[in-house]
């Protein structure tokens, strides 16, 4: 898989993904309360800098390694453990907030 390709399919990863997170907005917006959105918006804005921070981009990363210096194996056990922190710190701020929608959007981040 040459150098392009690999970039073509992160980026169309990362188009798709924005689009979702837009046709949830959408939702949202057309069924919802302005509650709901309130808490939507509060939610993503706690949890996207926390995944951004703990995520590295090793995905990213592994996926443009031309080199192959980085081993999966590695990167796998690096970005579990990350992703157990970053879960555990889901949790330590729902503790402060009470906000269950929190922890579904931590859990469909992880993955």
């Amino acid at each position: 898989m040459n150098f392009f390709r690999k970039i073509k399919s992160i980026l169309s990863g990362n188009i798709i993904y924005s689009a979702s997170q837009f046709i949830i907005l959408l939702i949202i917006v057309k069924f919802g309360t302005p509650h709901d959105l309130g808490i939507y918006t509060v939610v993503i804005s706690i949890i996207t800098p926390i995944s951004v921070f703990l995520g590295f981009q090793l995905r990213n990363q592994l996926a443009v390694d031309s080199s192959n210096s980085l081993e999966i194996k590695t990167v796998f056990s690096l970005r579990n453990t990350l992703n157990i922190i970053f879960i555990m710190v889901t949790i330590l701020i729902y503790i402060f907030t009470n906000i269950t929608l929190l922890l579904v959007f931590a859990l469909f981040k992880i993955v």
